[in-house]
């Protein structure tokens, strides 16, 4: 296994801890089995979400329509933590120059730490990126 795929596994349950924590301490201390319920608000904002991305690019064309370049500027809001987010910046990027032939491609992007929930990304590994939506 990869140091990334590590990585990865590690951050998929990374953020439950506290909860479980919290849940086994009370089981210690009644001696009973404990069930933590949180709400729909407090599951939202300590759950991770998409990363949400801003593009701004530039393309010039030949006479006859075809491709000559781009250029291509991405941040991504990671929220308070990077968790996944410098490898979703990545595929992210890796997916923008695959889809048609550029004779000059320059791709540029930034992951931004905000006061935000964590963006964890992690259903990206399983399935399409949001990077190629643009």
């Amino acid at each position: 296994m990869s140091f990334a795929s590590f990585l990865f596994f590690f951050q998929l349950f990374f953020f439950r801890i506290p909860l479980c924590i919290a849940t086994a301490v009370a089981a210690v201390k009644t001696g009973r089995s404990v069930r933590l319920n949180v709400d729909r608000r407090t599951d939202i904002s300590i759950t991770g979400h998409r990363h949400p991305f801003k593009v701004k690019y530039r393309i010039a064309f030949n006479q006859q329509g075809q491709f000559l370049a781009l250029d291509i500027s991405m941040w991504n809001n990671a929220g308070c933590t990077l968790d996944a987010s410098r490898a979703v910046m990545e595929l992210a990027m890796l997916h923008m120059g695959n889809v048609y032939q550029f004779p000059h491609m320059r791709i540029r992007g930034w992951v931004c730490k905000t006061h935000l929930p964590s963006n964890t990304g992690l259903h990206i590994y399983f399935s399409f990126c949001r990077g190629k939506l643009f």
